[in-house]
């Protein structure tokens, strides 16, 4: 009989990797994009793998635009293995990616397990978890590996909580192993951490955890032993706040809108991420939805809907008979609550969802088949129907999972798809206008940037594209135009200032050239090519002395630009003249 039931294990097993492979059997020849380029093809640290203790220390080292710089020090040392192991062959970066996400599925599958669902409950909520369509973007996005990455090490370290806590009340022996699976789980929060900062959630959801437990056992600790094995989690959050403060400064000292406004979006985005959970169609990399900066009918119905969950899990939790699965649901919301608070430019992204949805689906599997019935208890007839129904459903969810996944073939595809679905979004037209300006289309890259100004003339970053576009096709004035305009609207931006600095002195107005680069060096003093350019300028007006000052400061720092030399040569050559 173990024989057979081994059998019959490894026959599911095969059966759910299958399904799962089938699934994403076509996103490993997609092409890299959006912040793949500067975290990865652009990143010049991760190509070499004795960067790494720099991944721990330096933000910067996570991409090649230092805006861009954030601590994901685990994200970035996977990215160099993959380099280290093929280069920039961007199949090795998927087959990572996907197992990442089947390894997800596994953990969420022994987290079922440790807080007593059944075995056929797990496997379907890992399943439904795994071939989900909005988990795609975590799957197909290479970038959005850090949402896989840091639920890895999530999900180890509340799933090693979970048994380590199940060990402490059934066999109080066995303290090393107790032990051992308390550190696994805090280690395994420093995993989490150094992934993304999302995995800020995990403190409360152990709260969560420890209540629920309280109320359904009856064996909850004292305050003092509580604060003893839960200040390790909220002393690495402080710490990982400590590290991340410039950044976490940034985007909470200068929120890009305010809190009263944020708060009624993310109302309204609940909704929306409710229908892309229970409706996954119509996915898209950017999504039609604007911020709700009043009181909508969306907003408050999203306000709404999520009290009417809170009320309905916590009587579903005081019920010890029927409340089983209700505490996922309030580790779920959790789970999406870092996102939700902070700020962001984007409003909504399926991304965001990866974690939520993997504790979401234990959530409703849970629900549902306390429902309808524990599935060992359903008559033979009546539990053949209702299994393969389940797996109907699956097999549906992962049709449409493959078929998304088709979308994210190149960036034309994908930003094309993008515009399809969201044509009122300026930035589905701007990044399609880059993929069409890669592809040499210049025309419908100039259609799409200029689409792009016209839904949002308040974006500098369009207005430097399109001058950039204009430049290259010959347009001199048009570009200088955009240059301009892009400056107005942001003139911090150091890249403006240069690009139109080489466009005047391309157009052999060196006097405005020269105003150009200094305004580029006044915001980025060590910006090598405004120096070596500006350097230049000063040599072609007959500043002979300015010239010399500038290749003698740059020729003394510890890495000099070899360009300096030539010039400085011909500076005194023409000073000794």
């Amino acid at each position: 009989m173990r024989a057979r039931s081994r059998v019959a294990a490894v026959a599911v097993a095969a059966t759910a990797f299958a399904l799962v492979w089938a699934t994403y059997c076509n996103t490993f020849s997609n092409s890299f994009h959006y912040d793949d380029f500067h975290t990865i093809v652009d990143n010049r640290h991760i190509r070499d793998l004795g960067n790494v203790i720099g991944f721990f220390s330096d933000p910067e080292t996570f991409a090649s635009i230092s805006e861009r710089a954030m601590f994901r020090p685990v994200v970035t040392t996977s990215f160099a293995v993959n380099y280290r192991l093929g280069l920039y062959d961007v199949f090795g970066y998927h087959v990572a990616n996907f197992f990442l996400h089947l390894s997800c599925g596994l953990l969420l599958f022994l987290l079922a397990r440790s807080i007593g669902l059944t075995r056929i409950q797990a496997g379907i909520g890992a399943l439904l978890f795994v071939v989900h369509p909005v988990q795609t973007e975590a799957v197909n996005y290479i970038s959005s590996r850090s949402e896989s990455l840091a639920a890895l090490f999530f999900l180890a370290a509340l799933t090693a909580y979970v048994r380590w806590r199940s060990i402490g009340e059934t066999d109080r022996s066995d303290g090393h192993g107790a032990q051992a699976l308390y550190v696994a789980s805090v280690g395994s929060f420093v995993g989490a951490l150094a992934s993304k900062s999302t995995s800020l959630a995990l403190p409360v959801v152990l709260l969560l955890f420890e209540a629920a437990l309280r109320r359904r056992a009856g064996k909850g600790w004292s305050l003092s032993r509580l604060v003893r094995y839960h200040s390790p989690f909220w002393a690495l959050s402080a710490a990982y706040l400590f590290i991340v403060r410039s950044s976490a400064g940034v985007a909470l000292g200068q929120p890009v809108r305010g809190l009263d406004e944020q708060i009624l979006s993310q109302f309204k985005a609940f909704i929306y991420y409710a229908k892309l959970l229970f409706m996954p169609v119509s996915l898209s990399v950017d999504h039609q939805f604007s911020a709700a900066d009043t009181p909508s009918v969306p907003a408050i119905l999203g306000g709404a809907v999520l009290a009417s969950l809170l009320l309905a899990g916590g009587a579903m939790y005081r019920n010890r008979q029927r409340g089983g699965s209700a505490p996922l649901l309030g580790w779920s919301l959790a789970a999406l609550l870092p996102a939700s608070l902070v700020p962001l430019n984007v409003l909504v992204n399926e991304h965001r969802l990866y974690l939520p949805v993997a504790i979401a689906s234990l959530w409703i599997v849970g629900f549902v088949l306390s429902t309808v019935g524990d599935p060992h208890s359903w008559r033979t007839g009546s539990r053949s129907v209702r299994l393969w129904g389940v797996g109907v459903a699956l097999a549906v969810l992962a049709l449409l999972a493959h078929d998304r996944n088709r979308a994210w073939a190149t960036e034309l595809t994908l930003w094309q798809d993008a515009v399809d679905k969201a044509p009122g979004m300026y930035r589905p037209h701007m990044h399609l206008g880059g993929a069409m300006e890669t592809a040499g289309k210049w025309e419908a890259a100039r259609a799409a940037y200029e689409r792009a100004v016209e839904i949002d003339p308040s974006v500098a970053l369009v207005r430097h594209q399109l001058g950039a576009l204009y430049k290259a096709s010959g347009k001199q004035e048009a570009a200088m135009t955009a240059y301009r305009e892009g400056i107005l609207l942001d003139p911090p931006r150091v890249e403006s200032h240069y690009n139109l600095a080489n466009l005047y002195f391309d157009m052999g107005k060196l006097d405005d050239s020269r105003r150009s680069y200094e305004s580029a060096l006044a915001l980025q003093p060590d910006h090598r090519g405004a120096r070596y350019n500006l350097a230049d300028v000063y040599a072609r007006l007959g500043q002979f002395r300015k010239a010399e000052a500038i290749c003698l400061e740059a020729l003394a720092e510890a890495q000099p630009d070899g360009r300096f030399h030539l010039l400085l040569a011909k500076v005194r050559e023409s000073l000794a003249k």
